[in-house]
């Protein structure tokens, strides 16, 4: 969180959160990414946007984040810190590249995991991923479809439903 600075003309104050700061690891920076990066970092959470496509103008776009970072998805948990104070949301362009993000960070220690998609799809991963190993124990963690259900459609909708679910395993209201 960014310190507080309180002027008195008699009194002068500095205050600052000392701790760990809550990390989101947005995986794709695409429409929702771009919407969610303003709310969290507004909660007083640092966001970290990871997308794999370079020139992508909803990343040019995002002056929310903290950082911003196009990589190669293949070591993607190089670029995820855990912890209970991590949280990570994927949302990337592809249901292939969901699959395979998902595959190498389920079994990481996270205070938060999930992933946005449509039941189907989310179904479809999920059955590839337990026929190749994954626990349904690790699967059973994982907010999926993200975000709490208040039929949400635009990109800002779904942000602030994400965001909610968020704040609710941040609070320890939901697991």
């Amino acid at each position: 969180q960014s310190p507080v600075i309180v002027y008195d003309p008699e009194v002068w104050c500095y205050e600052e959160t000392v701790g760990f700061i809550d990390t989101v690891t947005l995986i794709g920076g695409g429409h929702v990414s771009l919407a969610l990066s303003p709310m969290l970092v507004n909660l007083g959470m640092r966001v970290v946007v990871l997308d794999d496509r370079p020139d992508l103008p909803t990343m040019t776009n995002n002056h929310f984040a903290h950082s911003l970072h196009v990589i190669d998805y293949e070591n993607i948990t190089a670029h995820i810190p855990t912890g209970n104070h991590s949280y990570v949301c994927i949302m990337t362009f592809a249901h292939q590249n969901d699959e395979f993000v998902l595959k190498q960070i389920v079994s990481m220690n996270l205070r938060y995991l999930g992933m946005m998609g449509s039941a189907y799809r989310i179904e479809t991963i999920f059955e590839h991923l337990s026929a190749s190993g994954v626990s349904p124990k690790a699967l059973d963690r994982v907010h999926a479809p993200i975000g709490l259900n208040i039929g949400s459609n635009t990109p800002e909708e779904i942000a602030v439903s994400i965001a909610a679910q968020i704040i609710g395993v941040r609070r320890g209201v939901l697991e």
